[in-house]
Protein backbone atom coordinates (compact mmCIF):
# COMPACT_ATOMS: atom_id res chain seq x y z
CA UNK A 1 0.00 0.00 0.00
CA UNK A 2 2.68 2.51 0.79
CA UNK A 3 6.55 2.46 1.42
CA UNK A 4 7.96 5.91 2.69
CA UNK A 5 11.66 6.38 3.36
CA UNK A 6 12.30 10.04 4.97
CA UNK A 7 15.66 10.93 6.50
CA UNK A 8 15.25 13.54 9.46
CA UNK A 9 17.86 15.70 10.24
CA UNK A 10 16.99 17.18 13.69
CA UNK A 11 18.43 20.46 13.95
CA UNK A 12 19.02 22.13 17.47
CA UNK A 13 20.26 25.75 16.01
CA UNK A 14 19.35 28.11 13.43
CA UNK A 15 16.07 29.99 12.35
CA UNK A 16 12.55 28.33 12.66
CA UNK A 17 8.79 28.44 10.80
CA UNK A 18 6.03 26.98 11.90
CA UNK A 19 5.26 24.57 8.43
CA UNK A 20 2.10 25.26 8.71
CA UNK A 21 2.55 29.13 7.82
CA UNK A 22 2.08 30.15 4.26
CA UNK A 23 4.08 33.39 3.88
CA UNK A 24 6.28 31.31 1.76
CA UNK A 25 3.73 29.21 -0.14
CA UNK A 26 2.18 29.93 -3.35
CA UNK A 27 -1.81 28.75 -3.63
CA UNK A 28 -3.91 29.27 -6.70
CA UNK A 29 -6.52 27.39 -9.09
CA UNK A 30 -6.52 26.33 -12.55
CA UNK A 31 -9.39 26.57 -14.54
CA UNK A 32 -9.71 22.93 -14.26
CA UNK A 33 -10.72 22.85 -10.89
CA UNK A 34 -6.83 21.65 -9.60
CA UNK A 35 -5.73 23.53 -6.08
CA UNK A 36 -1.93 23.96 -6.27
CA UNK A 37 0.26 25.03 -3.56
CA UNK A 38 3.77 25.83 -4.46
CA UNK A 39 6.16 25.80 -1.32
CA UNK A 40 10.29 26.63 -1.68
CA UNK A 41 12.67 25.46 1.07
CA UNK A 42 15.84 27.11 1.63
CA UNK A 43 18.66 24.92 1.26
CA UNK A 44 16.75 21.85 0.38
CA UNK A 45 18.40 19.15 -2.03
CA UNK A 46 15.13 17.26 -2.81
CA UNK A 47 11.71 18.23 -4.15
CA UNK A 48 8.48 16.21 -3.19
CA UNK A 49 5.40 15.85 -4.96
CA UNK A 50 1.77 15.24 -3.09
CA UNK A 51 -1.17 14.37 -5.08
CA UNK A 52 -3.82 13.96 -2.64
CA UNK A 53 -7.31 13.06 -3.58
CA UNK A 54 -10.88 13.38 -2.16
CA UNK A 55 -11.29 9.86 -3.10
CA UNK A 56 -11.79 6.96 0.02
CA UNK A 57 -12.81 4.24 1.43
CA UNK A 58 -16.18 6.08 1.50
CA UNK A 59 -16.76 6.26 -1.74
CA UNK A 60 -17.10 2.42 -2.91
CA UNK A 61 -20.47 1.60 -4.64
CA UNK A 62 -22.20 -1.08 -2.62
CA UNK A 63 -20.90 -4.02 -3.56
CA UNK A 64 -17.60 -3.13 -4.82
CA UNK A 65 -16.05 -2.80 -1.36
CA UNK A 66 -12.64 -2.24 -2.50
CA UNK A 67 -12.90 -0.09 -5.60
CA UNK A 68 -11.03 2.98 -4.03
CA UNK A 69 -8.03 0.59 -2.64
CA UNK A 70 -7.21 -1.56 -6.07
CA UNK A 71 -8.09 2.25 -8.04
CA UNK A 72 -4.75 3.41 -5.94
CA UNK A 73 -2.84 0.43 -6.19
CA UNK A 74 -4.03 0.56 -10.49
CA UNK A 75 -3.80 4.61 -10.69
CA UNK A 76 0.56 3.91 -8.98
CA UNK A 77 1.64 1.07 -11.31
CA UNK A 78 -0.42 1.24 -14.72
CA UNK A 79 1.69 2.48 -17.67
CA UNK A 80 1.18 6.24 -18.75
CA UNK A 81 2.39 8.68 -20.93
CA UNK A 82 6.08 7.10 -21.79
CA UNK A 83 6.00 5.59 -18.86
CA UNK A 84 5.38 2.10 -19.07
CA UNK A 85 3.65 -0.61 -16.63
CA UNK A 86 5.89 -1.17 -13.55
CA UNK A 87 6.00 -3.28 -9.87
CA UNK A 88 5.86 -1.96 -6.81
CA UNK A 89 10.03 -2.96 -6.35
CA UNK A 90 10.41 -1.11 -9.68
CA UNK A 91 8.75 2.21 -8.30
CA UNK A 92 10.98 1.56 -4.95
CA UNK A 93 14.21 1.71 -7.25
CA UNK A 94 12.71 4.66 -8.44
CA UNK A 95 12.62 6.81 -5.67
CA UNK A 96 15.33 6.00 -3.34
CA UNK A 97 14.33 8.89 -1.16
CA UNK A 98 10.62 7.73 -0.81
CA UNK A 99 7.02 7.49 -2.18
CA UNK A 100 3.75 6.82 -0.69
CA UNK A 101 0.65 5.62 -2.06
CA UNK A 102 -2.43 5.56 0.08
CA UNK A 103 -6.21 4.94 0.49
CA UNK A 104 -8.08 6.24 3.79
CA UNK A 105 -11.76 7.09 4.70
CA UNK A 106 -12.20 10.05 2.00
CA UNK A 107 -8.93 10.54 0.98
CA UNK A 108 -6.35 8.45 -1.39
CA UNK A 109 -2.60 10.15 -1.59
CA UNK A 110 0.38 9.92 -3.66
CA UNK A 111 4.01 11.22 -2.75
CA UNK A 112 7.02 11.01 -4.37
CA UNK A 113 10.24 12.92 -3.31
CA UNK A 114 13.15 13.09 -6.15
CA UNK A 115 16.41 15.43 -6.74
CA UNK A 116 15.55 18.36 -7.28
CA UNK A 117 17.07 18.11 -11.04
CA UNK A 118 14.74 15.54 -11.61
CA UNK A 119 11.39 18.36 -11.36
CA UNK A 120 10.31 18.59 -14.68
CA UNK A 121 10.42 14.83 -15.69
CA UNK A 122 8.25 14.25 -12.24
CA UNK A 123 5.79 16.63 -13.32
CA UNK A 124 5.28 14.96 -16.56
CA UNK A 125 5.04 11.71 -14.97
CA UNK A 126 2.41 13.01 -12.54
CA UNK A 127 0.44 15.00 -15.04
CA UNK A 128 0.51 12.18 -17.50
CA UNK A 129 -1.34 9.73 -14.70
CA UNK A 130 -3.81 12.39 -13.96
CA UNK A 131 -4.36 12.74 -17.54
CA UNK A 132 -4.95 8.87 -18.91
CA UNK A 133 -3.93 5.80 -17.56
CA UNK A 134 -3.37 2.49 -19.95
CA UNK A 135 -4.71 -0.14 -17.38
CA UNK A 136 -4.27 -3.45 -18.31
CA UNK A 137 -5.66 -6.76 -17.09
CA UNK A 138 -2.22 -7.80 -16.25
CA UNK A 139 -2.21 -5.20 -13.60
CA UNK A 140 -5.39 -5.93 -12.11
CA UNK A 141 -4.81 -9.44 -11.51
CA UNK A 142 -1.78 -8.83 -9.71
CA UNK A 143 -3.01 -5.91 -7.56
CA UNK A 144 -5.92 -8.16 -6.30
CA UNK A 145 -3.51 -10.54 -5.60
CA UNK A 146 -1.06 -7.48 -3.64
CA UNK A 147 -4.43 -6.52 -2.38
CA UNK A 148 -5.92 -9.79 -0.71
CA UNK A 149 -2.53 -9.82 1.17
CA UNK A 150 -2.81 -6.98 2.46
CA UNK A 151 -6.17 -7.40 3.87
CA UNK A 152 -4.96 -11.05 4.97
CA UNK A 153 -2.44 -8.98 7.04
CA UNK A 154 -4.65 -6.61 8.03
CA UNK A 155 -7.77 -8.54 9.55
CA UNK A 156 -6.26 -12.10 9.65
CA UNK A 157 -2.31 -12.81 10.21
CA UNK A 158 -0.87 -9.86 12.42
CA UNK A 159 -2.78 -9.94 15.77
CA UNK A 160 -2.08 -6.19 16.41
CA UNK A 161 -3.01 -5.00 12.65
CA UNK A 162 -5.93 -7.19 12.91
CA UNK A 163 -6.91 -6.25 16.99
CA UNK A 164 -6.63 -2.01 15.18
CA UNK A 165 -8.90 -2.98 12.02
CA UNK A 166 -11.24 -5.08 13.93
CA UNK A 167 -11.35 -2.64 16.37
CA UNK A 168 -12.08 0.19 13.84
CA UNK A 169 -14.63 -1.65 11.95
CA UNK A 170 -16.64 -2.44 14.80
CA UNK A 171 -16.71 0.98 16.25
CA UNK A 172 -17.55 2.93 12.98
CA UNK A 173 -18.42 0.06 10.27
CA UNK A 174 -17.83 0.44 6.54
CA UNK A 175 -20.58 1.47 4.67
CA UNK A 176 -22.66 -1.25 2.31
CA UNK A 177 -21.27 -3.97 4.42
CA UNK A 178 -18.19 -3.39 3.13
CA UNK A 179 -14.89 -3.74 4.74
CA UNK A 180 -12.00 -1.41 4.95
CA UNK A 181 -9.33 -2.57 2.04
CA UNK A 182 -12.45 -4.88 0.47
CA UNK A 183 -13.90 -7.80 1.18
CA UNK A 184 -12.57 -10.66 -0.80
CA UNK A 185 -15.36 -11.74 -3.14
CA UNK A 186 -16.38 -8.05 -3.69
CA UNK A 187 -12.04 -7.21 -4.15
CA UNK A 188 -12.23 -10.57 -6.59
CA UNK A 189 -15.62 -9.89 -8.77
CA UNK A 190 -14.16 -6.26 -9.40
CA UNK A 191 -14.24 -5.42 -13.09
CA UNK A 192 -11.97 -4.08 -15.45
CA UNK A 193 -14.67 -1.46 -16.63
CA UNK A 194 -15.20 -0.46 -12.71
CA UNK A 195 -11.83 0.08 -12.21
CA UNK A 196 -11.54 2.66 -15.71
CA UNK A 197 -14.78 3.83 -14.82
CA UNK A 198 -13.85 5.15 -11.05
CA UNK A 199 -10.47 6.23 -12.08
CA UNK A 200 -11.88 8.09 -15.30
CA UNK A 201 -14.29 9.90 -13.02
CA UNK A 202 -12.86 10.82 -10.12
CA UNK A 203 -8.54 10.99 -10.47
CA UNK A 204 -9.27 14.27 -11.83
CA UNK A 205 -8.61 17.66 -11.42
CA UNK A 206 -12.11 18.66 -9.34
CA UNK A 207 -11.32 15.92 -6.62
CA UNK A 208 -7.50 17.23 -6.54
CA UNK A 209 -4.92 19.02 -4.38
CA UNK A 210 -1.31 18.88 -5.56
CA UNK A 211 1.61 20.58 -3.57
CA UNK A 212 5.16 20.62 -4.45
CA UNK A 213 7.59 21.34 -1.47
CA UNK A 214 11.48 21.58 -1.37
CA UNK A 215 14.14 22.74 -3.65
CA UNK A 216 11.98 24.42 -6.07
CA UNK A 217 11.89 27.57 -8.65
CA UNK A 218 7.82 29.13 -8.36
CA UNK A 219 8.27 30.57 -11.41
CA UNK A 220 9.59 28.04 -13.32
CA UNK A 221 7.32 25.58 -11.49
CA UNK A 222 4.06 27.48 -12.14
CA UNK A 223 5.31 27.64 -15.90
CA UNK A 224 5.66 24.07 -15.89
CA UNK A 225 2.07 23.13 -14.36
CA UNK A 226 0.05 25.30 -16.11
CA UNK A 227 1.92 23.84 -19.38
CA UNK A 228 1.40 20.32 -18.06
CA UNK A 229 -1.79 20.56 -16.32
CA UNK A 230 -4.63 22.74 -17.61
CA UNK A 231 -5.21 20.95 -20.16
CA UNK A 232 -6.80 17.71 -18.14
CA UNK A 233 -10.41 16.90 -17.80
CA UNK A 234 -11.61 18.11 -14.63
CA UNK A 235 -13.51 14.80 -13.70
CA UNK A 236 -16.84 14.32 -12.07
CA UNK A 237 -18.37 15.46 -9.04
CA UNK A 238 -18.28 12.42 -6.29
CA UNK A 239 -21.57 10.72 -5.88
CA UNK A 240 -23.47 11.52 -2.82
CA UNK A 241 -21.50 9.35 0.41
CA UNK A 242 -23.82 6.99 2.27
CA UNK A 243 -25.15 8.03 5.66
CA UNK A 244 -22.13 6.66 8.64
CA UNK A 245 -23.13 3.08 9.65
CA UNK A 246 -24.61 3.07 13.46
CA UNK A 247 -22.10 0.94 15.66
CA UNK A 248 -23.78 -2.29 17.06
CA UNK A 249 -25.62 -0.96 20.32
CA UNK A 250 -22.93 -2.22 22.92
CA UNK A 251 -19.61 -1.69 21.00
CA UNK A 252 -18.21 -0.98 24.06
CA UNK A 253 -18.29 -5.16 24.89
CA UNK A 254 -15.06 -6.84 24.47
CA UNK A 255 -14.99 -9.12 21.18
CA UNK A 256 -12.69 -11.96 21.27
CA UNK A 257 -11.74 -12.90 17.67
CA UNK A 258 -9.44 -16.41 16.70
CA UNK A 259 -6.40 -15.24 14.57
CA UNK A 260 -3.63 -17.75 12.75
CA UNK A 261 -0.79 -15.44 12.95
CA UNK A 262 1.92 -15.45 10.76
CA UNK A 263 4.87 -16.16 13.13
CA UNK A 264 5.35 -18.65 15.11
CA UNK A 265 4.59 -17.90 19.10
CA UNK A 266 3.31 -14.38 18.16
CA UNK A 267 1.32 -13.32 21.26
CA UNK A 268 -2.32 -12.30 21.11
CA UNK A 269 -3.16 -8.59 20.99
CA UNK A 270 -5.35 -6.71 23.04
CA UNK A 271 -6.75 -2.95 21.72
CA UNK A 272 -9.33 -0.54 22.53
CA UNK A 273 -10.39 1.93 19.82
CA UNK A 274 -11.61 5.62 20.22
CA UNK A 275 -13.33 7.60 17.94
CA UNK A 276 -11.43 10.67 16.93
CA UNK A 277 -12.85 13.39 16.07
CA UNK A 278 -12.80 15.81 12.62
CA UNK A 279 -9.98 18.63 12.25
CA UNK A 280 -12.72 20.90 12.48
CA UNK A 281 -14.27 19.57 15.71
CA UNK A 282 -14.02 22.36 18.07
CA UNK A 283 -13.35 19.47 20.59
CA UNK A 284 -10.33 18.48 18.06
CA UNK A 285 -7.93 20.61 19.88
CA UNK A 286 -8.43 18.89 23.68
CA UNK A 287 -8.41 15.50 21.91
CA UNK A 288 -5.24 15.79 20.67
CA UNK A 289 -3.64 16.93 23.76
CA UNK A 290 -5.30 14.11 25.75
CA UNK A 291 -3.99 12.13 22.57
CA UNK A 292 -0.19 13.15 23.39
CA UNK A 293 -0.96 13.15 26.96
CA UNK A 294 -2.27 9.40 26.30
CA UNK A 295 1.34 8.48 24.00
CA UNK A 296 3.69 10.65 26.66
CA UNK A 297 2.38 8.47 29.78
CA UNK A 298 2.23 4.95 28.10
CA UNK A 299 6.37 4.50 27.60
CA UNK A 300 6.33 4.07 31.30
CA UNK A 301 3.48 2.86 32.17
CA UNK A 302 2.35 0.21 29.44
CA UNK A 303 4.97 -2.52 27.90
CA UNK A 304 4.54 -2.72 23.90
CA UNK A 305 6.13 -5.00 22.40
CA UNK A 306 9.50 -4.04 20.94
CA UNK A 307 9.56 -1.56 17.97
CA UNK A 308 5.72 -0.91 18.33
CA UNK A 309 3.78 2.42 20.46
CA UNK A 310 1.41 1.36 22.36
CA UNK A 311 -0.71 4.44 21.46
CA UNK A 312 -1.53 4.77 17.38
CA UNK A 313 -3.32 8.27 16.48
CA UNK A 314 -2.14 8.66 13.15
CA UNK A 315 -3.69 11.91 11.37
CA UNK A 316 -2.92 12.17 8.14
CA UNK A 317 -2.71 8.19 7.55
CA UNK A 318 -5.60 7.01 9.73
CA UNK A 319 -7.56 10.33 11.76
CA UNK A 320 -10.78 8.29 12.53
CA UNK A 321 -9.43 6.31 15.61
CA UNK A 322 -7.40 6.25 17.90
CA UNK A 323 -5.71 2.69 18.95
CA UNK A 324 -4.53 1.67 22.41
CA UNK A 325 -2.80 -2.01 21.69
CA UNK A 326 -0.53 -4.09 23.79
CA UNK A 327 0.32 -7.87 23.48
CA UNK A 328 -1.53 -10.03 25.97
CA UNK A 329 0.63 -10.97 28.83
CA UNK A 330 1.02 -14.10 29.82
CA UNK A 331 -1.42 -15.65 32.47
CA UNK A 332 -3.65 -12.25 31.66
CA UNK A 333 -7.72 -13.10 30.87
CA UNK A 334 -8.85 -10.78 27.98
CA UNK A 335 -11.08 -9.16 30.44
CA UNK A 336 -8.45 -8.45 33.29
CA UNK A 337 -6.14 -6.52 29.87
CA UNK A 338 -9.32 -4.35 29.13
CA UNK A 339 -10.07 -3.69 32.26
CA UNK A 340 -6.48 -2.40 32.98
CA UNK A 341 -6.15 -0.58 29.61
CA UNK A 342 -9.59 1.31 30.98
CA UNK A 343 -7.61 2.28 34.23
CA UNK A 344 -4.93 3.64 32.21
CA UNK A 345 -7.03 5.97 30.24
CA UNK A 346 -9.28 6.91 33.04
CA UNK A 347 -6.14 8.25 35.28
CA UNK A 348 -4.50 9.93 32.13
CA UNK A 349 -7.28 12.03 30.78
CA UNK A 350 -8.60 12.89 34.62
CA UNK A 351 -5.27 14.24 35.09
CA UNK A 352 -5.04 17.72 35.25
CA UNK A 353 -3.95 20.60 32.73
CA UNK A 354 -0.04 21.22 32.84
CA UNK A 355 2.02 23.11 30.77
CA UNK A 356 4.09 20.28 29.45
CA UNK A 357 0.80 19.05 28.37
CA UNK A 358 0.98 21.83 25.15
CA UNK A 359 5.20 20.82 24.68
CA UNK A 360 4.40 17.03 24.69
CA UNK A 361 1.63 18.21 21.86
CA UNK A 362 3.55 19.67 19.77
CA UNK A 363 6.45 16.90 19.87
CA UNK A 364 4.59 13.97 19.25
CA UNK A 365 1.94 15.67 16.58
CA UNK A 366 3.27 19.06 15.76
CA UNK A 367 5.85 18.35 12.91
CA UNK A 368 3.23 15.80 11.14
CA UNK A 369 0.42 18.24 11.56
CA UNK A 370 2.63 21.18 10.52
CA UNK A 371 1.75 23.12 13.82
CA UNK A 372 5.56 22.84 15.13
CA UNK A 373 8.17 25.30 14.58
CA UNK A 374 10.97 23.39 13.06
CA UNK A 375 14.38 24.45 12.04
CA UNK A 376 15.08 25.94 8.82
CA UNK A 377 17.28 22.94 8.30
CA UNK A 378 14.56 20.30 9.38
CA UNK A 379 12.12 21.13 7.04
CA UNK A 380 14.86 21.06 4.16
CA UNK A 381 15.90 16.95 5.02
CA UNK A 382 11.99 16.15 4.95
CA UNK A 383 9.99 18.14 2.61
CA UNK A 384 7.77 15.30 2.31
CA UNK A 385 5.75 16.54 5.84
CA UNK A 386 5.60 20.50 4.47
CA UNK A 387 3.75 18.91 1.94
CA UNK A 388 1.52 17.02 3.26
CA UNK A 389 0.26 19.52 5.90
CA UNK A 390 -0.46 22.26 3.17
CA UNK A 391 -2.48 19.97 1.15
CA UNK A 392 -4.55 18.99 3.83
CA UNK A 393 -4.38 22.77 4.57
CA UNK A 394 -5.89 23.53 1.03
CA UNK A 395 -8.30 20.57 1.02
CA UNK A 396 -9.83 22.51 3.35
CA UNK A 397 -9.45 20.01 6.40
CA UNK A 398 -6.85 21.27 8.40
CA UNK A 399 -5.12 24.86 8.78
CA UNK A 400 -1.74 23.90 10.78
CA UNK A 401 -0.99 27.26 12.29
CA UNK A 402 -4.31 27.80 13.71
CA UNK A 403 -4.55 24.52 14.95
CA UNK A 404 -1.02 25.31 16.53
CA UNK A 405 -2.88 28.21 18.60
CA UNK A 406 -5.46 26.28 19.14
CA UNK A 407 -3.64 24.25 21.36
CA UNK A 408 -1.97 25.96 22.76
CA UNK A 409 -5.36 27.64 24.01
CA UNK A 410 -6.72 24.69 25.04
CA UNK A 411 -8.44 25.10 28.08
CA UNK A 412 -9.08 22.67 31.62
CA UNK A 413 -13.04 22.83 30.52
CA UNK A 414 -11.62 21.62 27.15
CA UNK A 415 -9.99 18.63 28.48
CA UNK A 416 -12.47 17.47 30.79
CA UNK A 417 -15.25 17.69 27.88
CA UNK A 418 -13.27 15.72 25.59
CA UNK A 419 -12.68 12.79 28.05
CA UNK A 420 -16.03 12.58 28.74
CA UNK A 421 -17.15 12.45 25.52
CA UNK A 422 -14.35 10.75 23.24
CA UNK A 423 -12.34 8.43 26.03
CA UNK A 424 -15.39 7.37 28.37
CA UNK A 425 -15.44 3.75 28.68
CA UNK A 426 -18.76 3.88 27.05
CA UNK A 427 -17.22 5.49 23.63
CA UNK A 428 -14.87 3.07 22.89
CA UNK A 429 -14.43 -0.72 21.94
CA UNK A 430 -12.09 -3.00 22.72
CA UNK A 431 -10.97 -6.12 20.75
CA UNK A 432 -8.75 -9.57 21.63
CA UNK A 433 -7.39 -11.04 19.11
CA UNK A 434 -6.47 -14.23 20.15
CA UNK A 435 -3.89 -16.15 18.32
CA UNK A 436 -3.96 -19.87 17.17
Amino acid sequence: MRALLVVLVIALLGSSVAMGEDNAAVSYSLPNGLKVSLRPVEDAKSTCIVTLFSVGLVDDPAGKSGLSHLAEHIYNVSASGKTAARTVDKIAEKYPLGWNAQTGCDFTIFATIFPAEQMEAEFTESASRMKELAIGDAEIETEKARILEETANMFERIPWLAAQNLAAERLRPSPNGGRKGGTDAELTALSTEDIKNFIESYYKPNNAVIVISGALDVKVARELIEKLYTEIPTGKPLPERPKAVAPPEKFFETLAVDVAAVAPNTPSEVCLAFPAPDFRDRLFPAFVVLASRLQTRAYSKLKSAPGRQAISYAPFDNPQFLFISLPLEAEQTPEEAVEALDKFVAETVAKRLHPFDVFSTKSNYGFQMGFMEMPDEMIAASPYWVALSLAWKERGSLDPAAMGKLVEAVTQEALDEAAKTIFAPDRRTAVVVITQ
